[in-house]
């Protein structure tokens, strides 16, 4: 769909929406997977909060009563992480595969129902719409909308929960995840965006070479022409490896910057909680939290690099 008129980023922006609009009878199961992803990484920051705190409290070998709670709240919320992941799992991938299923029949219907041939598309390049680009509507929803949702709502709880003990930590808090969350992500599109743009082409033009060479075989071996065949296919393999490459590569520099925003951001909570006279147990649970809650947030960077290879 979309006329000659219509700019590339309305066209994928309309491709985004119809498959958001193929989704909305799995609505329900989709926001029921979202909400558990959220409580799994909300289980996770307070079990990592929880353990902090019930370890730097009982290396003061406090009565065992002060402990009780603690202790029964870091079991549960190990347990109850591990539920939640699974359920969460169970739940988006029903939805999802639903959803293929649907799409992919939708697809093969319309190639089905085609008269002849499009001009200037193979066979290699349909089958390669009818199994990858399907796939790719999975991937957008499991990949990039749910991790998303989950990311944003642990970051703003983690930031409300640390504005309690000192504000100016959770300003803090607030601006590492802003980083993690908002500045590493759009630095990840545009690195990742001409890359990718490139990409998926070629696998299709791949795919239609890997048709040519099984099905024309015997055509190909009596007109001499398999090894310019192959030829041309290696060199396609070869520049897609290059680009793959270079997709690992900036995703590697992305993921590191990552590591460094993390670290400073622990340091800035830290040393604005000392400042702020904020007492040494509740530092290290500050530490500890700031540490899951960045590290949560920085799936949106995931999330951002996925995105701009499915637009593709």
């Amino acid at each position: 769909r979309g006329g000659g008129g219509t700019p590339a980023g309305a066209r994928r922006l309309g491709a985004e929406r119809t498959v958001l609009r193929l989704a909305r009878p799995y609505l329900p199961r989709l926001v029921g997977a979202g909400l558990l992803a959220a409580g799994t990484e909300i289980a996770g920051l307070a079990l990592m909060a929880t353990a902090t705190w019930l370890l730097m409290t009982a290396a003061g070998r406090p009565e065992l009563d002060t402990l009780t709670v603690a202790i029964v709240s870091v079991r549960a919320l190990a347990i109850g992480r591990g539920v939640l992941r699974y359920t969460e799992r169970l739940a988006g991938h029903d939805a999802v595969l639903r959803m293929v299923t649907d799409v992919r029949a939708r697809v093969f219907a319309t190639l089905a129902a085609r008269p002849g041939p499009v001009a200037g598309q193979r066979s290699g390049d349909a089958l390669s719409r009818l199994v990858s680009d399907v796939e790719a509507v999975q991937d957008l929803v499991l990949r990039v909308l749910v991790p998303a949702a989950a990311a944003t709502v642990v970051g703003l709880l983690a930031v409300a929960g640390t504005a309690f003990v000192s504000p100016v930590a959770a300003l803090c808090l607030l601006a590492g995840l802003l980083v993690a969350g908002v500045a590493l992500p759009v630095a990840a599109t545009a690195l990742t965006r001409r890359t990718a743009d490139r990409v998926a082409p070629l696998r299709g033009a791949l795919a239609v070479d890997a048709v040519d060479l099984t099905q024309g075989a015997a055509d190909l071996a009596a007109f001499g022409a398999t090894r310019g065949a192959l030829d041309r296919a290696g060199t396609r393999a070869a520049e897609l490896a290059r680009l793959e490459r270079r997709l690992a590569v900036t995703g590697w520099a992305v993921d590191g910057a990552g590591t460094l925003v993390v670290g400073a951001t622990v340091a800035a909570v830290v040393v604005a909680a000392l400042g702020a006279d904020v007492g040494g147990v509740l530092v290290g649970v500050l530490a500890v939290g700031t540490l899951a809650a960045v590290e949560a947030t920085l799936a949106l960077v995931g999330a951002a690099r996925q995105w701009t290879l499915l637009r593709a």
